[in-house]
């Protein structure tokens, strides 16, 4: 799954606190997660559409703040480009993701680029926002250096810009 060019990928998980093991107050936490990976080329698969989308949900008031979830607490902490980590949060966060890949070196296929747009929303008890009351994007290119052909890992070279916001990201695979 370093750079998939077909398929999907759908994750789900349940957590919980549990009052018989120590917790004041027992408590769930779901997070859902959606990525599917689309070539628009028979001939180049390094031309696709990638689509990630995730959710996180838990009740409100019954867990401390920085457990809840928040951007780029995903599994790599990839999400959100173009807001530093944690920026938003809430007790349900929902997040959506696209980018176009492309090949950019015609022979070899050494360098690629990607362009990209995402969206995240996260309720706040605290001003009364609802989920989807508020919802930030982000966009942004990257550069992509194929640094072995045979598992086909990539350095990832990103640059994102959020409301307010802009970051710049490394990374040894895709990011999704």
């Amino acid at each position: 799954m370093v750079n998939p060019y077909s398929g999907y990928y759908i994750y789900a998980s349940w957590r919980g606190a549990f009052e018989s093991f120590g917790n004041v107050k027992g408590s769930n936490f779901v997070q859902l997660e959606y990525r599917s990976f689309h070539p628009l080329s028979k001939t180049n698969p390094r031309h696709l559409l990638a689509f990630w989308g995730m959710g996180n949900f838990c009740p409100a008031g019954e867990f401390p703040y920085l457990i809840l979830p928040a951007t780029a607490y995903d599994q790599r902490s990839r999400s959100a480009r173009g807001y530093t980590q944690g920026r938003y949060r809430g007790n349900n966060l929902v997040y959506g993701e696209a980018e176009y890949r492309f090949p950019i070196s015609p022979c070899g296929g050494i360098f690629g680029g990607v362009l990209f747009v995402n969206a995240t929303t996260a309720n706040n008890e605290a001003q009364e926002l609802k989920l989807f009351e508020s919802v930030k994007p982000g966009y942004g290119l990257g550069l992509r250096i194929m640094v072995d052909k045979k598992s086909r890992t990539n350095l990832a070279v990103d640059i994102g810009f959020g409301d307010k916001s802009f970051g710049f990201y490394l990374a040894a695979s895709e990011t999704f």
